[in-house]
């Protein structure tokens, strides 16, 4: 199985398919509606970002495009984008 996979005990699924899981759309509209958008994505997602570890930096990514989809507050959008996202 290539990187782009999550393993688990029992398995893998591609990680595509976690871009599809209700639990992430939801968790990407509550964060949205609480207003702390800037503060979860800095302090939780972004700093996982990272060239020397794809998995993470692929669920990071795939997270900014849920949060992204939700997002009501267009001046938030710069502030996601750190210079960590963009070069990864």
């Amino acid at each position: 199985m290539g990187l782009n996979y999550f393993r688990f005990q029992g398995g893998a699924f591609p990680l595509h398919y976690l871009s599809k899981l209700p639990t992430l759309k939801k968790l990407a509209t509550e964060v949205n509606q609480s207003g702390n958008v800037e503060k979860f994505w800095l302090k939780h997602v972004e700093s996982k970002v990272s060239k020397t570890n794809v998995f993470k930096s692929s669920v990071a990514t795939i997270m900014l495009n849920a949060i992204l989809a939700t997002i009501n507050d267009s001046e938030v959008i710069p502030k996601l984008l750190t210079g960590n996202v963009v070069r990864r």
